[in-house]
């Protein structure tokens, strides 16, 4: 395994298991940042507060935190870890929907899975079966 795959694989699980831990590292990275950004504005000669609304005009920080989490390894894994629990959570607050969804699903993976072996039984037996080709060269002479 390359150096670059194992770094990917250790922040994804460091991103997946210590997620509390890499959100409160960004919320000080940031406000760091927005320090630093708001001492150099007042250094040039803005007022403290014109400072900070000068860098809240500029988009503020939620969409910066937003770009960093998006770009994160083990993204992937943590939005499907939320779809998954948003849709269990859905479908136990409306158990009759929730049964009809799952016996219609197998029902129909269960007849897909039934039907399959026959028609390609039935389609192996018709191409192979020995069906005569036509002879092109016999055609022509009869013609």
């Amino acid at each position: 395994m390359s150096a670059r795959m194992w770094f990917h694989i250790k922040s994804a699980l460091r991103n997946l298991l210590r997620g509390q831990r890499v959100e409160s590292e960004l919320d000080d990275e940031i406000a760091s940042y927005v320090a630093a950004v708001t001492d150099e504005k007042i250094a040039t000669g803005l007022a403290p507060e014109e400072a900070r609304r000068a860098l809240a005009e500029c988009g503020g920080t939620e969409h910066v935190k937003q770009a960093v989490r998006n770009s994160r390894a083990g993204t992937l894994v943590e939005s499907l870890r939320q779809d998954i629990h948003f849709g269990i959570r859905q479908l136990s607050r409306n158990p009759a929907f929730a049964w009809t969804a799952i016996i219609t699903l197998a029902l129909g993976i269960g007849a897909t899975t039934a039907i399959f072996p026959q028609s390609t039984r039935c389609y192996f037996a018709l191409s192979l079966s020995g069906l005569r080709q036509i002879d092109a060269d016999l055609l022509a002479h009869k013609i």
